[in-house]
């Protein structure tokens, strides 16, 4: 067990890795071009910052518990990834378009919707804005 936790470790330390590294060292337009359409969304600065964090991330998923110096350090790196990537995904409480605003349970409520359900978007600085 311990062998396949450390080798899903390692995998996903090495795609947090890759992927941060291309968002420090790439332009956003380069990033946009390669098919990463959220960029777009964000602005140069905020690209490089989530780059820096996706590597201490993977370095926090590894380092740590491979030298034994804090390894506490290790599920904390795990958690703030989950954290950083759970940011990238609105759950929006209603069936989207339907009941696209501010307050979609009030609108279903007010309008007597007996059933509804969640939806899960892709973020963007718009209000409720993107693919379903």
């Amino acid at each position: 067990m311990t062998k396949l936790i450390w080798a899903l470790q390692i995998l996903v330390a090495v795609a947090f890795l890759a992927v941060g590294t291309m968002k420090l060292t790439q332009a956003r337009a380069d990033i946009v071009g390669m098919g990463a359409t959220y960029a777009q969304d964000f602005s140069d600065t905020q690209i490089k910052l989530i780059g820096a964090a996706e590597v201490a991330g993977a370095i926090g998923l590894i380092v740590p518990a491979a030298t034994g110096i804090l390894p506490i350090l290790t599920p904390i790196a795990g958690v703030c990834l989950a954290v950083l990537m759970a940011g990238a995904v609105n759950v929006h409480a209603s069936l989207l378009p339907k009941w696209r605003g501010a307050a979609p349970i009030q609108r279903s409520i007010e309008a007597g919707v007996k059933l509804t359900g969640v939806c899960l978007q892709k973020m963007l600085l718009e209000l409720d804005a993107g693919d379903l």
